[in-house]
């Protein structure tokens, strides 16, 4: 599902919106279209100037396929685009055998140093 809207100010109306009125912006529209989705999700540490993204935490680990995207016009504060790719009814494993992302690195860095020492 996506939207998208154009009023034509992107070039002649100032910024007049802040940051954290964008976020929220975003947040409530995401919350409205997308209310179950957007319980499930935190917002991407990526997101910034006016784009936000609420991807799928499971576990404590971002499922980056399901995710909500608001772009929030800087300069009027309205919602200019919107779009949600969701995956339905996916089963997660349980986290109890997972390792951490440090930890993977770890063993990544180590299975190519042996490899290269070889």
């Amino acid at each position: 599902l996506s939207l998208y809207s154009y009023d034509g100010s992107l070039a002649t109306v100032k910024r007049k919106t802040d940051e954290a009125e964008l976020r929220r912006t975003a947040e409530r529209f995401a919350k409205t279209y997308a209310p179950a989705e957007f319980e499930k999700s935190e917002v991407n540490e990526a997101s910034a100037n006016g784009r936000y993204v609420f991807t799928e935490r499971v576990n404590g680990i971002e499922y980056a396929e399901n995710r909500i995207s608001v772009y929030v016009n800087e300069k009027n504060g309205k919602v200019m685009t919107y779009s949600k790719n969701w995956e339905n009814d996916v089963e997660f494993d349980t986290a109890e055998n997972l390792i951490s992302e440090r930890d993977a690195w770890k063993a990544v860095y180590a299975k190519s140093f042996s490899i290269l020492l070889k």
